[in-house]
């Protein structure tokens, strides 16, 4: 057992990784591998499996881009879309500087070539992760956010977008049809929902936390 074996920390101890690769042997051979490293290892055989399974922790995928029922590609494009709390270290047979653009642009965070070193891929993955762990934070800060937002009353909603467009209660009074008071009520209820204390602590969360992907 190498030296590199020996260096995972305890700090992924939380992360999964998650291994998606049509090949039987390969799948047996990482998760070997990760595991006398330390990591918690799932192993799937194709994206729909994966997809199946997932159940949002926050992860890292190890994903083959070659597989018969769905390519790595198109599972990439669907963790973008579905902004599932995963980084991704993309493995391939061919791997071009066109191939290793075109899969970070879809959200990969790195490439690696197959055959596959063992070291190198504990130290791929051990990169992968360390780069992925603001993503990780900001994802869950997201996540709180619109949870946040999810317990506002419709009404409440309505305040608090016209509260970040800058309008005064009694504008906004106005526009529904309310009186300054009652404007008054909700945007008391909408800061003590959000946790802030004003609205320009309100500002920043939205502008920092309401993308639709944490850390993109």
């Amino acid at each position: 057992m190498t030296d590199t074996y020996l260096q995972i920390t305890q700090t992924y101890s939380g992360i999964t990784v998650h291994v998606v690769d049509d090949d039987l042997g390969i799948r047996h051979s990482l998760r070997r591998l990760l595991r006398r490293a330390g990591y918690t290892v799932q192993i799937h055989s194709d994206p729909l499996v994966f997809l199946e399974a997932y159940d949002g922790s926050p992860g890292c995928l190890i994903l083959d881009l070659a597989m018969p029922k769905m390519r790595g590609e198109a599972l990439l494009e669907l963790i973008r879309k579905r902004n599932l709390n995963l980084v991704v270290l993309v493995l391939t047979g061919h791997a071009t500087i066109k191939t290793a653009v075109r899969v970070t642009q879809s959200g990969a965070m790195d490439v690696l070539e197959k055959p596959i070193d063992n070291d190198q891929l504990l130290l791929k993955v051990k990169e992968v992760l360390g780069k992925g762990q603001k993503f990780f934070a900001q994802y869950a800060l997201a996540q709180d956010f619109r949870q946040r937002c999810e317990a506002l009353t419709a009404r409440e909603s309505e305040v608090m977008d016209l509260m970040l467009a800058g309008l005064t209660s009694q504008q906004i009074g106005e526009r529904l049809g309310n009186s300054k008071k009652t404007v008054d009520i909700h945007r008391s209820r909408v800061m003590q929902k959000m946790g802030v204390t004003s609205i320009t602590e309100l500002i920043m969360e939205w502008t920092l936390l309401s993308d639709s992907r944490p850390g993109s």
